[in-house]
This record gives structure tokens, C-alpha cells and sequence, in this order.
């Protein structure tokens, strides 16, 4: 593959990436708000753990690609060394900004699903008070 088809691919997938990170912030809402137990809740899980799984893959192959591109810039000569390695940094700071808002999505998951268990631990140990 050419060094421009390489890098039309990972421009495509690290918009794949980030389509999955918007899609992973609306099934974590969705689930934030689902009746535990629901089935519909059971399946929201399963779409984000579907979801997780594609975009762990994909994330890994991005990276892959990008130390190619790396390489390819090192070893290329003349002017084409300079434009590859502006390139590919371009495509590495897209790649960086895209798992940074991945790791920020998740961290709000996690510190809203902490909060909700301590709301209904709250909930819980204040109904048994009152009984």
C-alpha cells in the first residue's frame, strides 16, 4: 500500500474512532438511566461491551499503522522525509486528541456509575433505618 493510501486509512479509522467514542458516550447515558434488571438495560450492556471490544481492536491497528508510517518517514529521503513526517505527526495528534476524549468519556462513565451506586447505597441504609 502506498504511503498516501496508509494514510487516507488511518484518517478513515481514526474517524471510525471517534464515531465509536460519541456512540459509547450516548450507551453509557442510555445505561446511566436504565431500571436495573430491565432487559433493555442487559442489552445497552452488550452494545457497549461489543462496542469497547471494536474500539480496543481498532485503537491497537491505529497505533500499529501509525509506527509504520513512522518508519516509512524515517527511511524516506529528501523532501518527501519532511512532508511524510508532518503527515504522519498530523495523523498521530488526531489519533492522541481522539483517545484522550475516549479516556475522558470513560472516566465521566465511571464517576457517574460511582455516584449512582452511592446514591442508592444512601437509599438503601436509609429505607432499612426507616423500617
Amino acid at each position: 500500500m502506498t504511503n498516501r493510501g496508509q494514510r487516507t486509512d488511518v484518517a478513515n479509522a481514526i474517524d471510525t474512532l471517534n464515531a465509536n467514542v460519541t456512540r459509547l458516550d450516548s450507551l453509557h447515558n442510555r445505561s446511566l438511566n436504565d431500571i436495573p434488571d430491565d432487559p433493555n438495560g442487559q442489552a445497552t450492556h452488550r452494545q457497549i461491551d461489543g462496542l469497547m471490544a471494536e474500539t480496543n481492536k481498532l485503537t491497537g491497528s491505529i497505533r500499529t499503522s501509525i509506527k509504520d508510517l513512522e518508519a516509512r518517514a524515517k527511511a524516506a529521503r529528501g523532501g518527501d522525509q519532511k512532508t511524510m513526517v508532518t503527515q504522519t505527526e498530523a495523523l498521530k495528534k488526531k489519533f492522541r486528541d481522539a483517545i484522550s476524549r475516549f479516556q475522558q468519556i470513560e472516566k465521566a462513565y465511571r464517576d457517574r456509575t460511582r455516584q449512582r451506586m452511592e446514591r442508592q447505597f444512601r437509599i438503601g441504609i436509609h429505607a432499612v433505618a426507616v423500617e
